[in-house]
């Protein structure tokens, strides 16, 4: 219930193949949390990183990486423009 109000979006950035089959893709992600959180509403800005195979014509996740944009002096978190 805490996500209720809250949005997610997400951004590719790029989608390389490394192998016959396989890609790597990269993609920005916000997710903008509503009243409803414990921490009020905020956003939170996450680089992503995820490993896709193709099995049986679909494209799967298979690793996946999900970072946090952090300022590196203080920790805050770091909202991209």
């Amino acid at each position: 219930m805490i996500y209720r109000d809250s949005t997610l979006e997400n951004e590719v950035i790029d989608v390389v193949a490394i192998g016959d089959g396989v890609a790597v893709a990269h993609f920005w992600s916000r997710l903008t949390l509503g009243a409803g959180h414990p921490a009020g509403p905020h956003s939170v800005d996450t680089l992503i990183q995820a490993v896709l195979p193709r099995w049986d014509g679909k494209w799967l996740i298979k690793a996946l990486e999900n970072v946090t944009l952090t300022n590196p002096r203080t920790g805050e978190p770091v909202l991209r423009k």
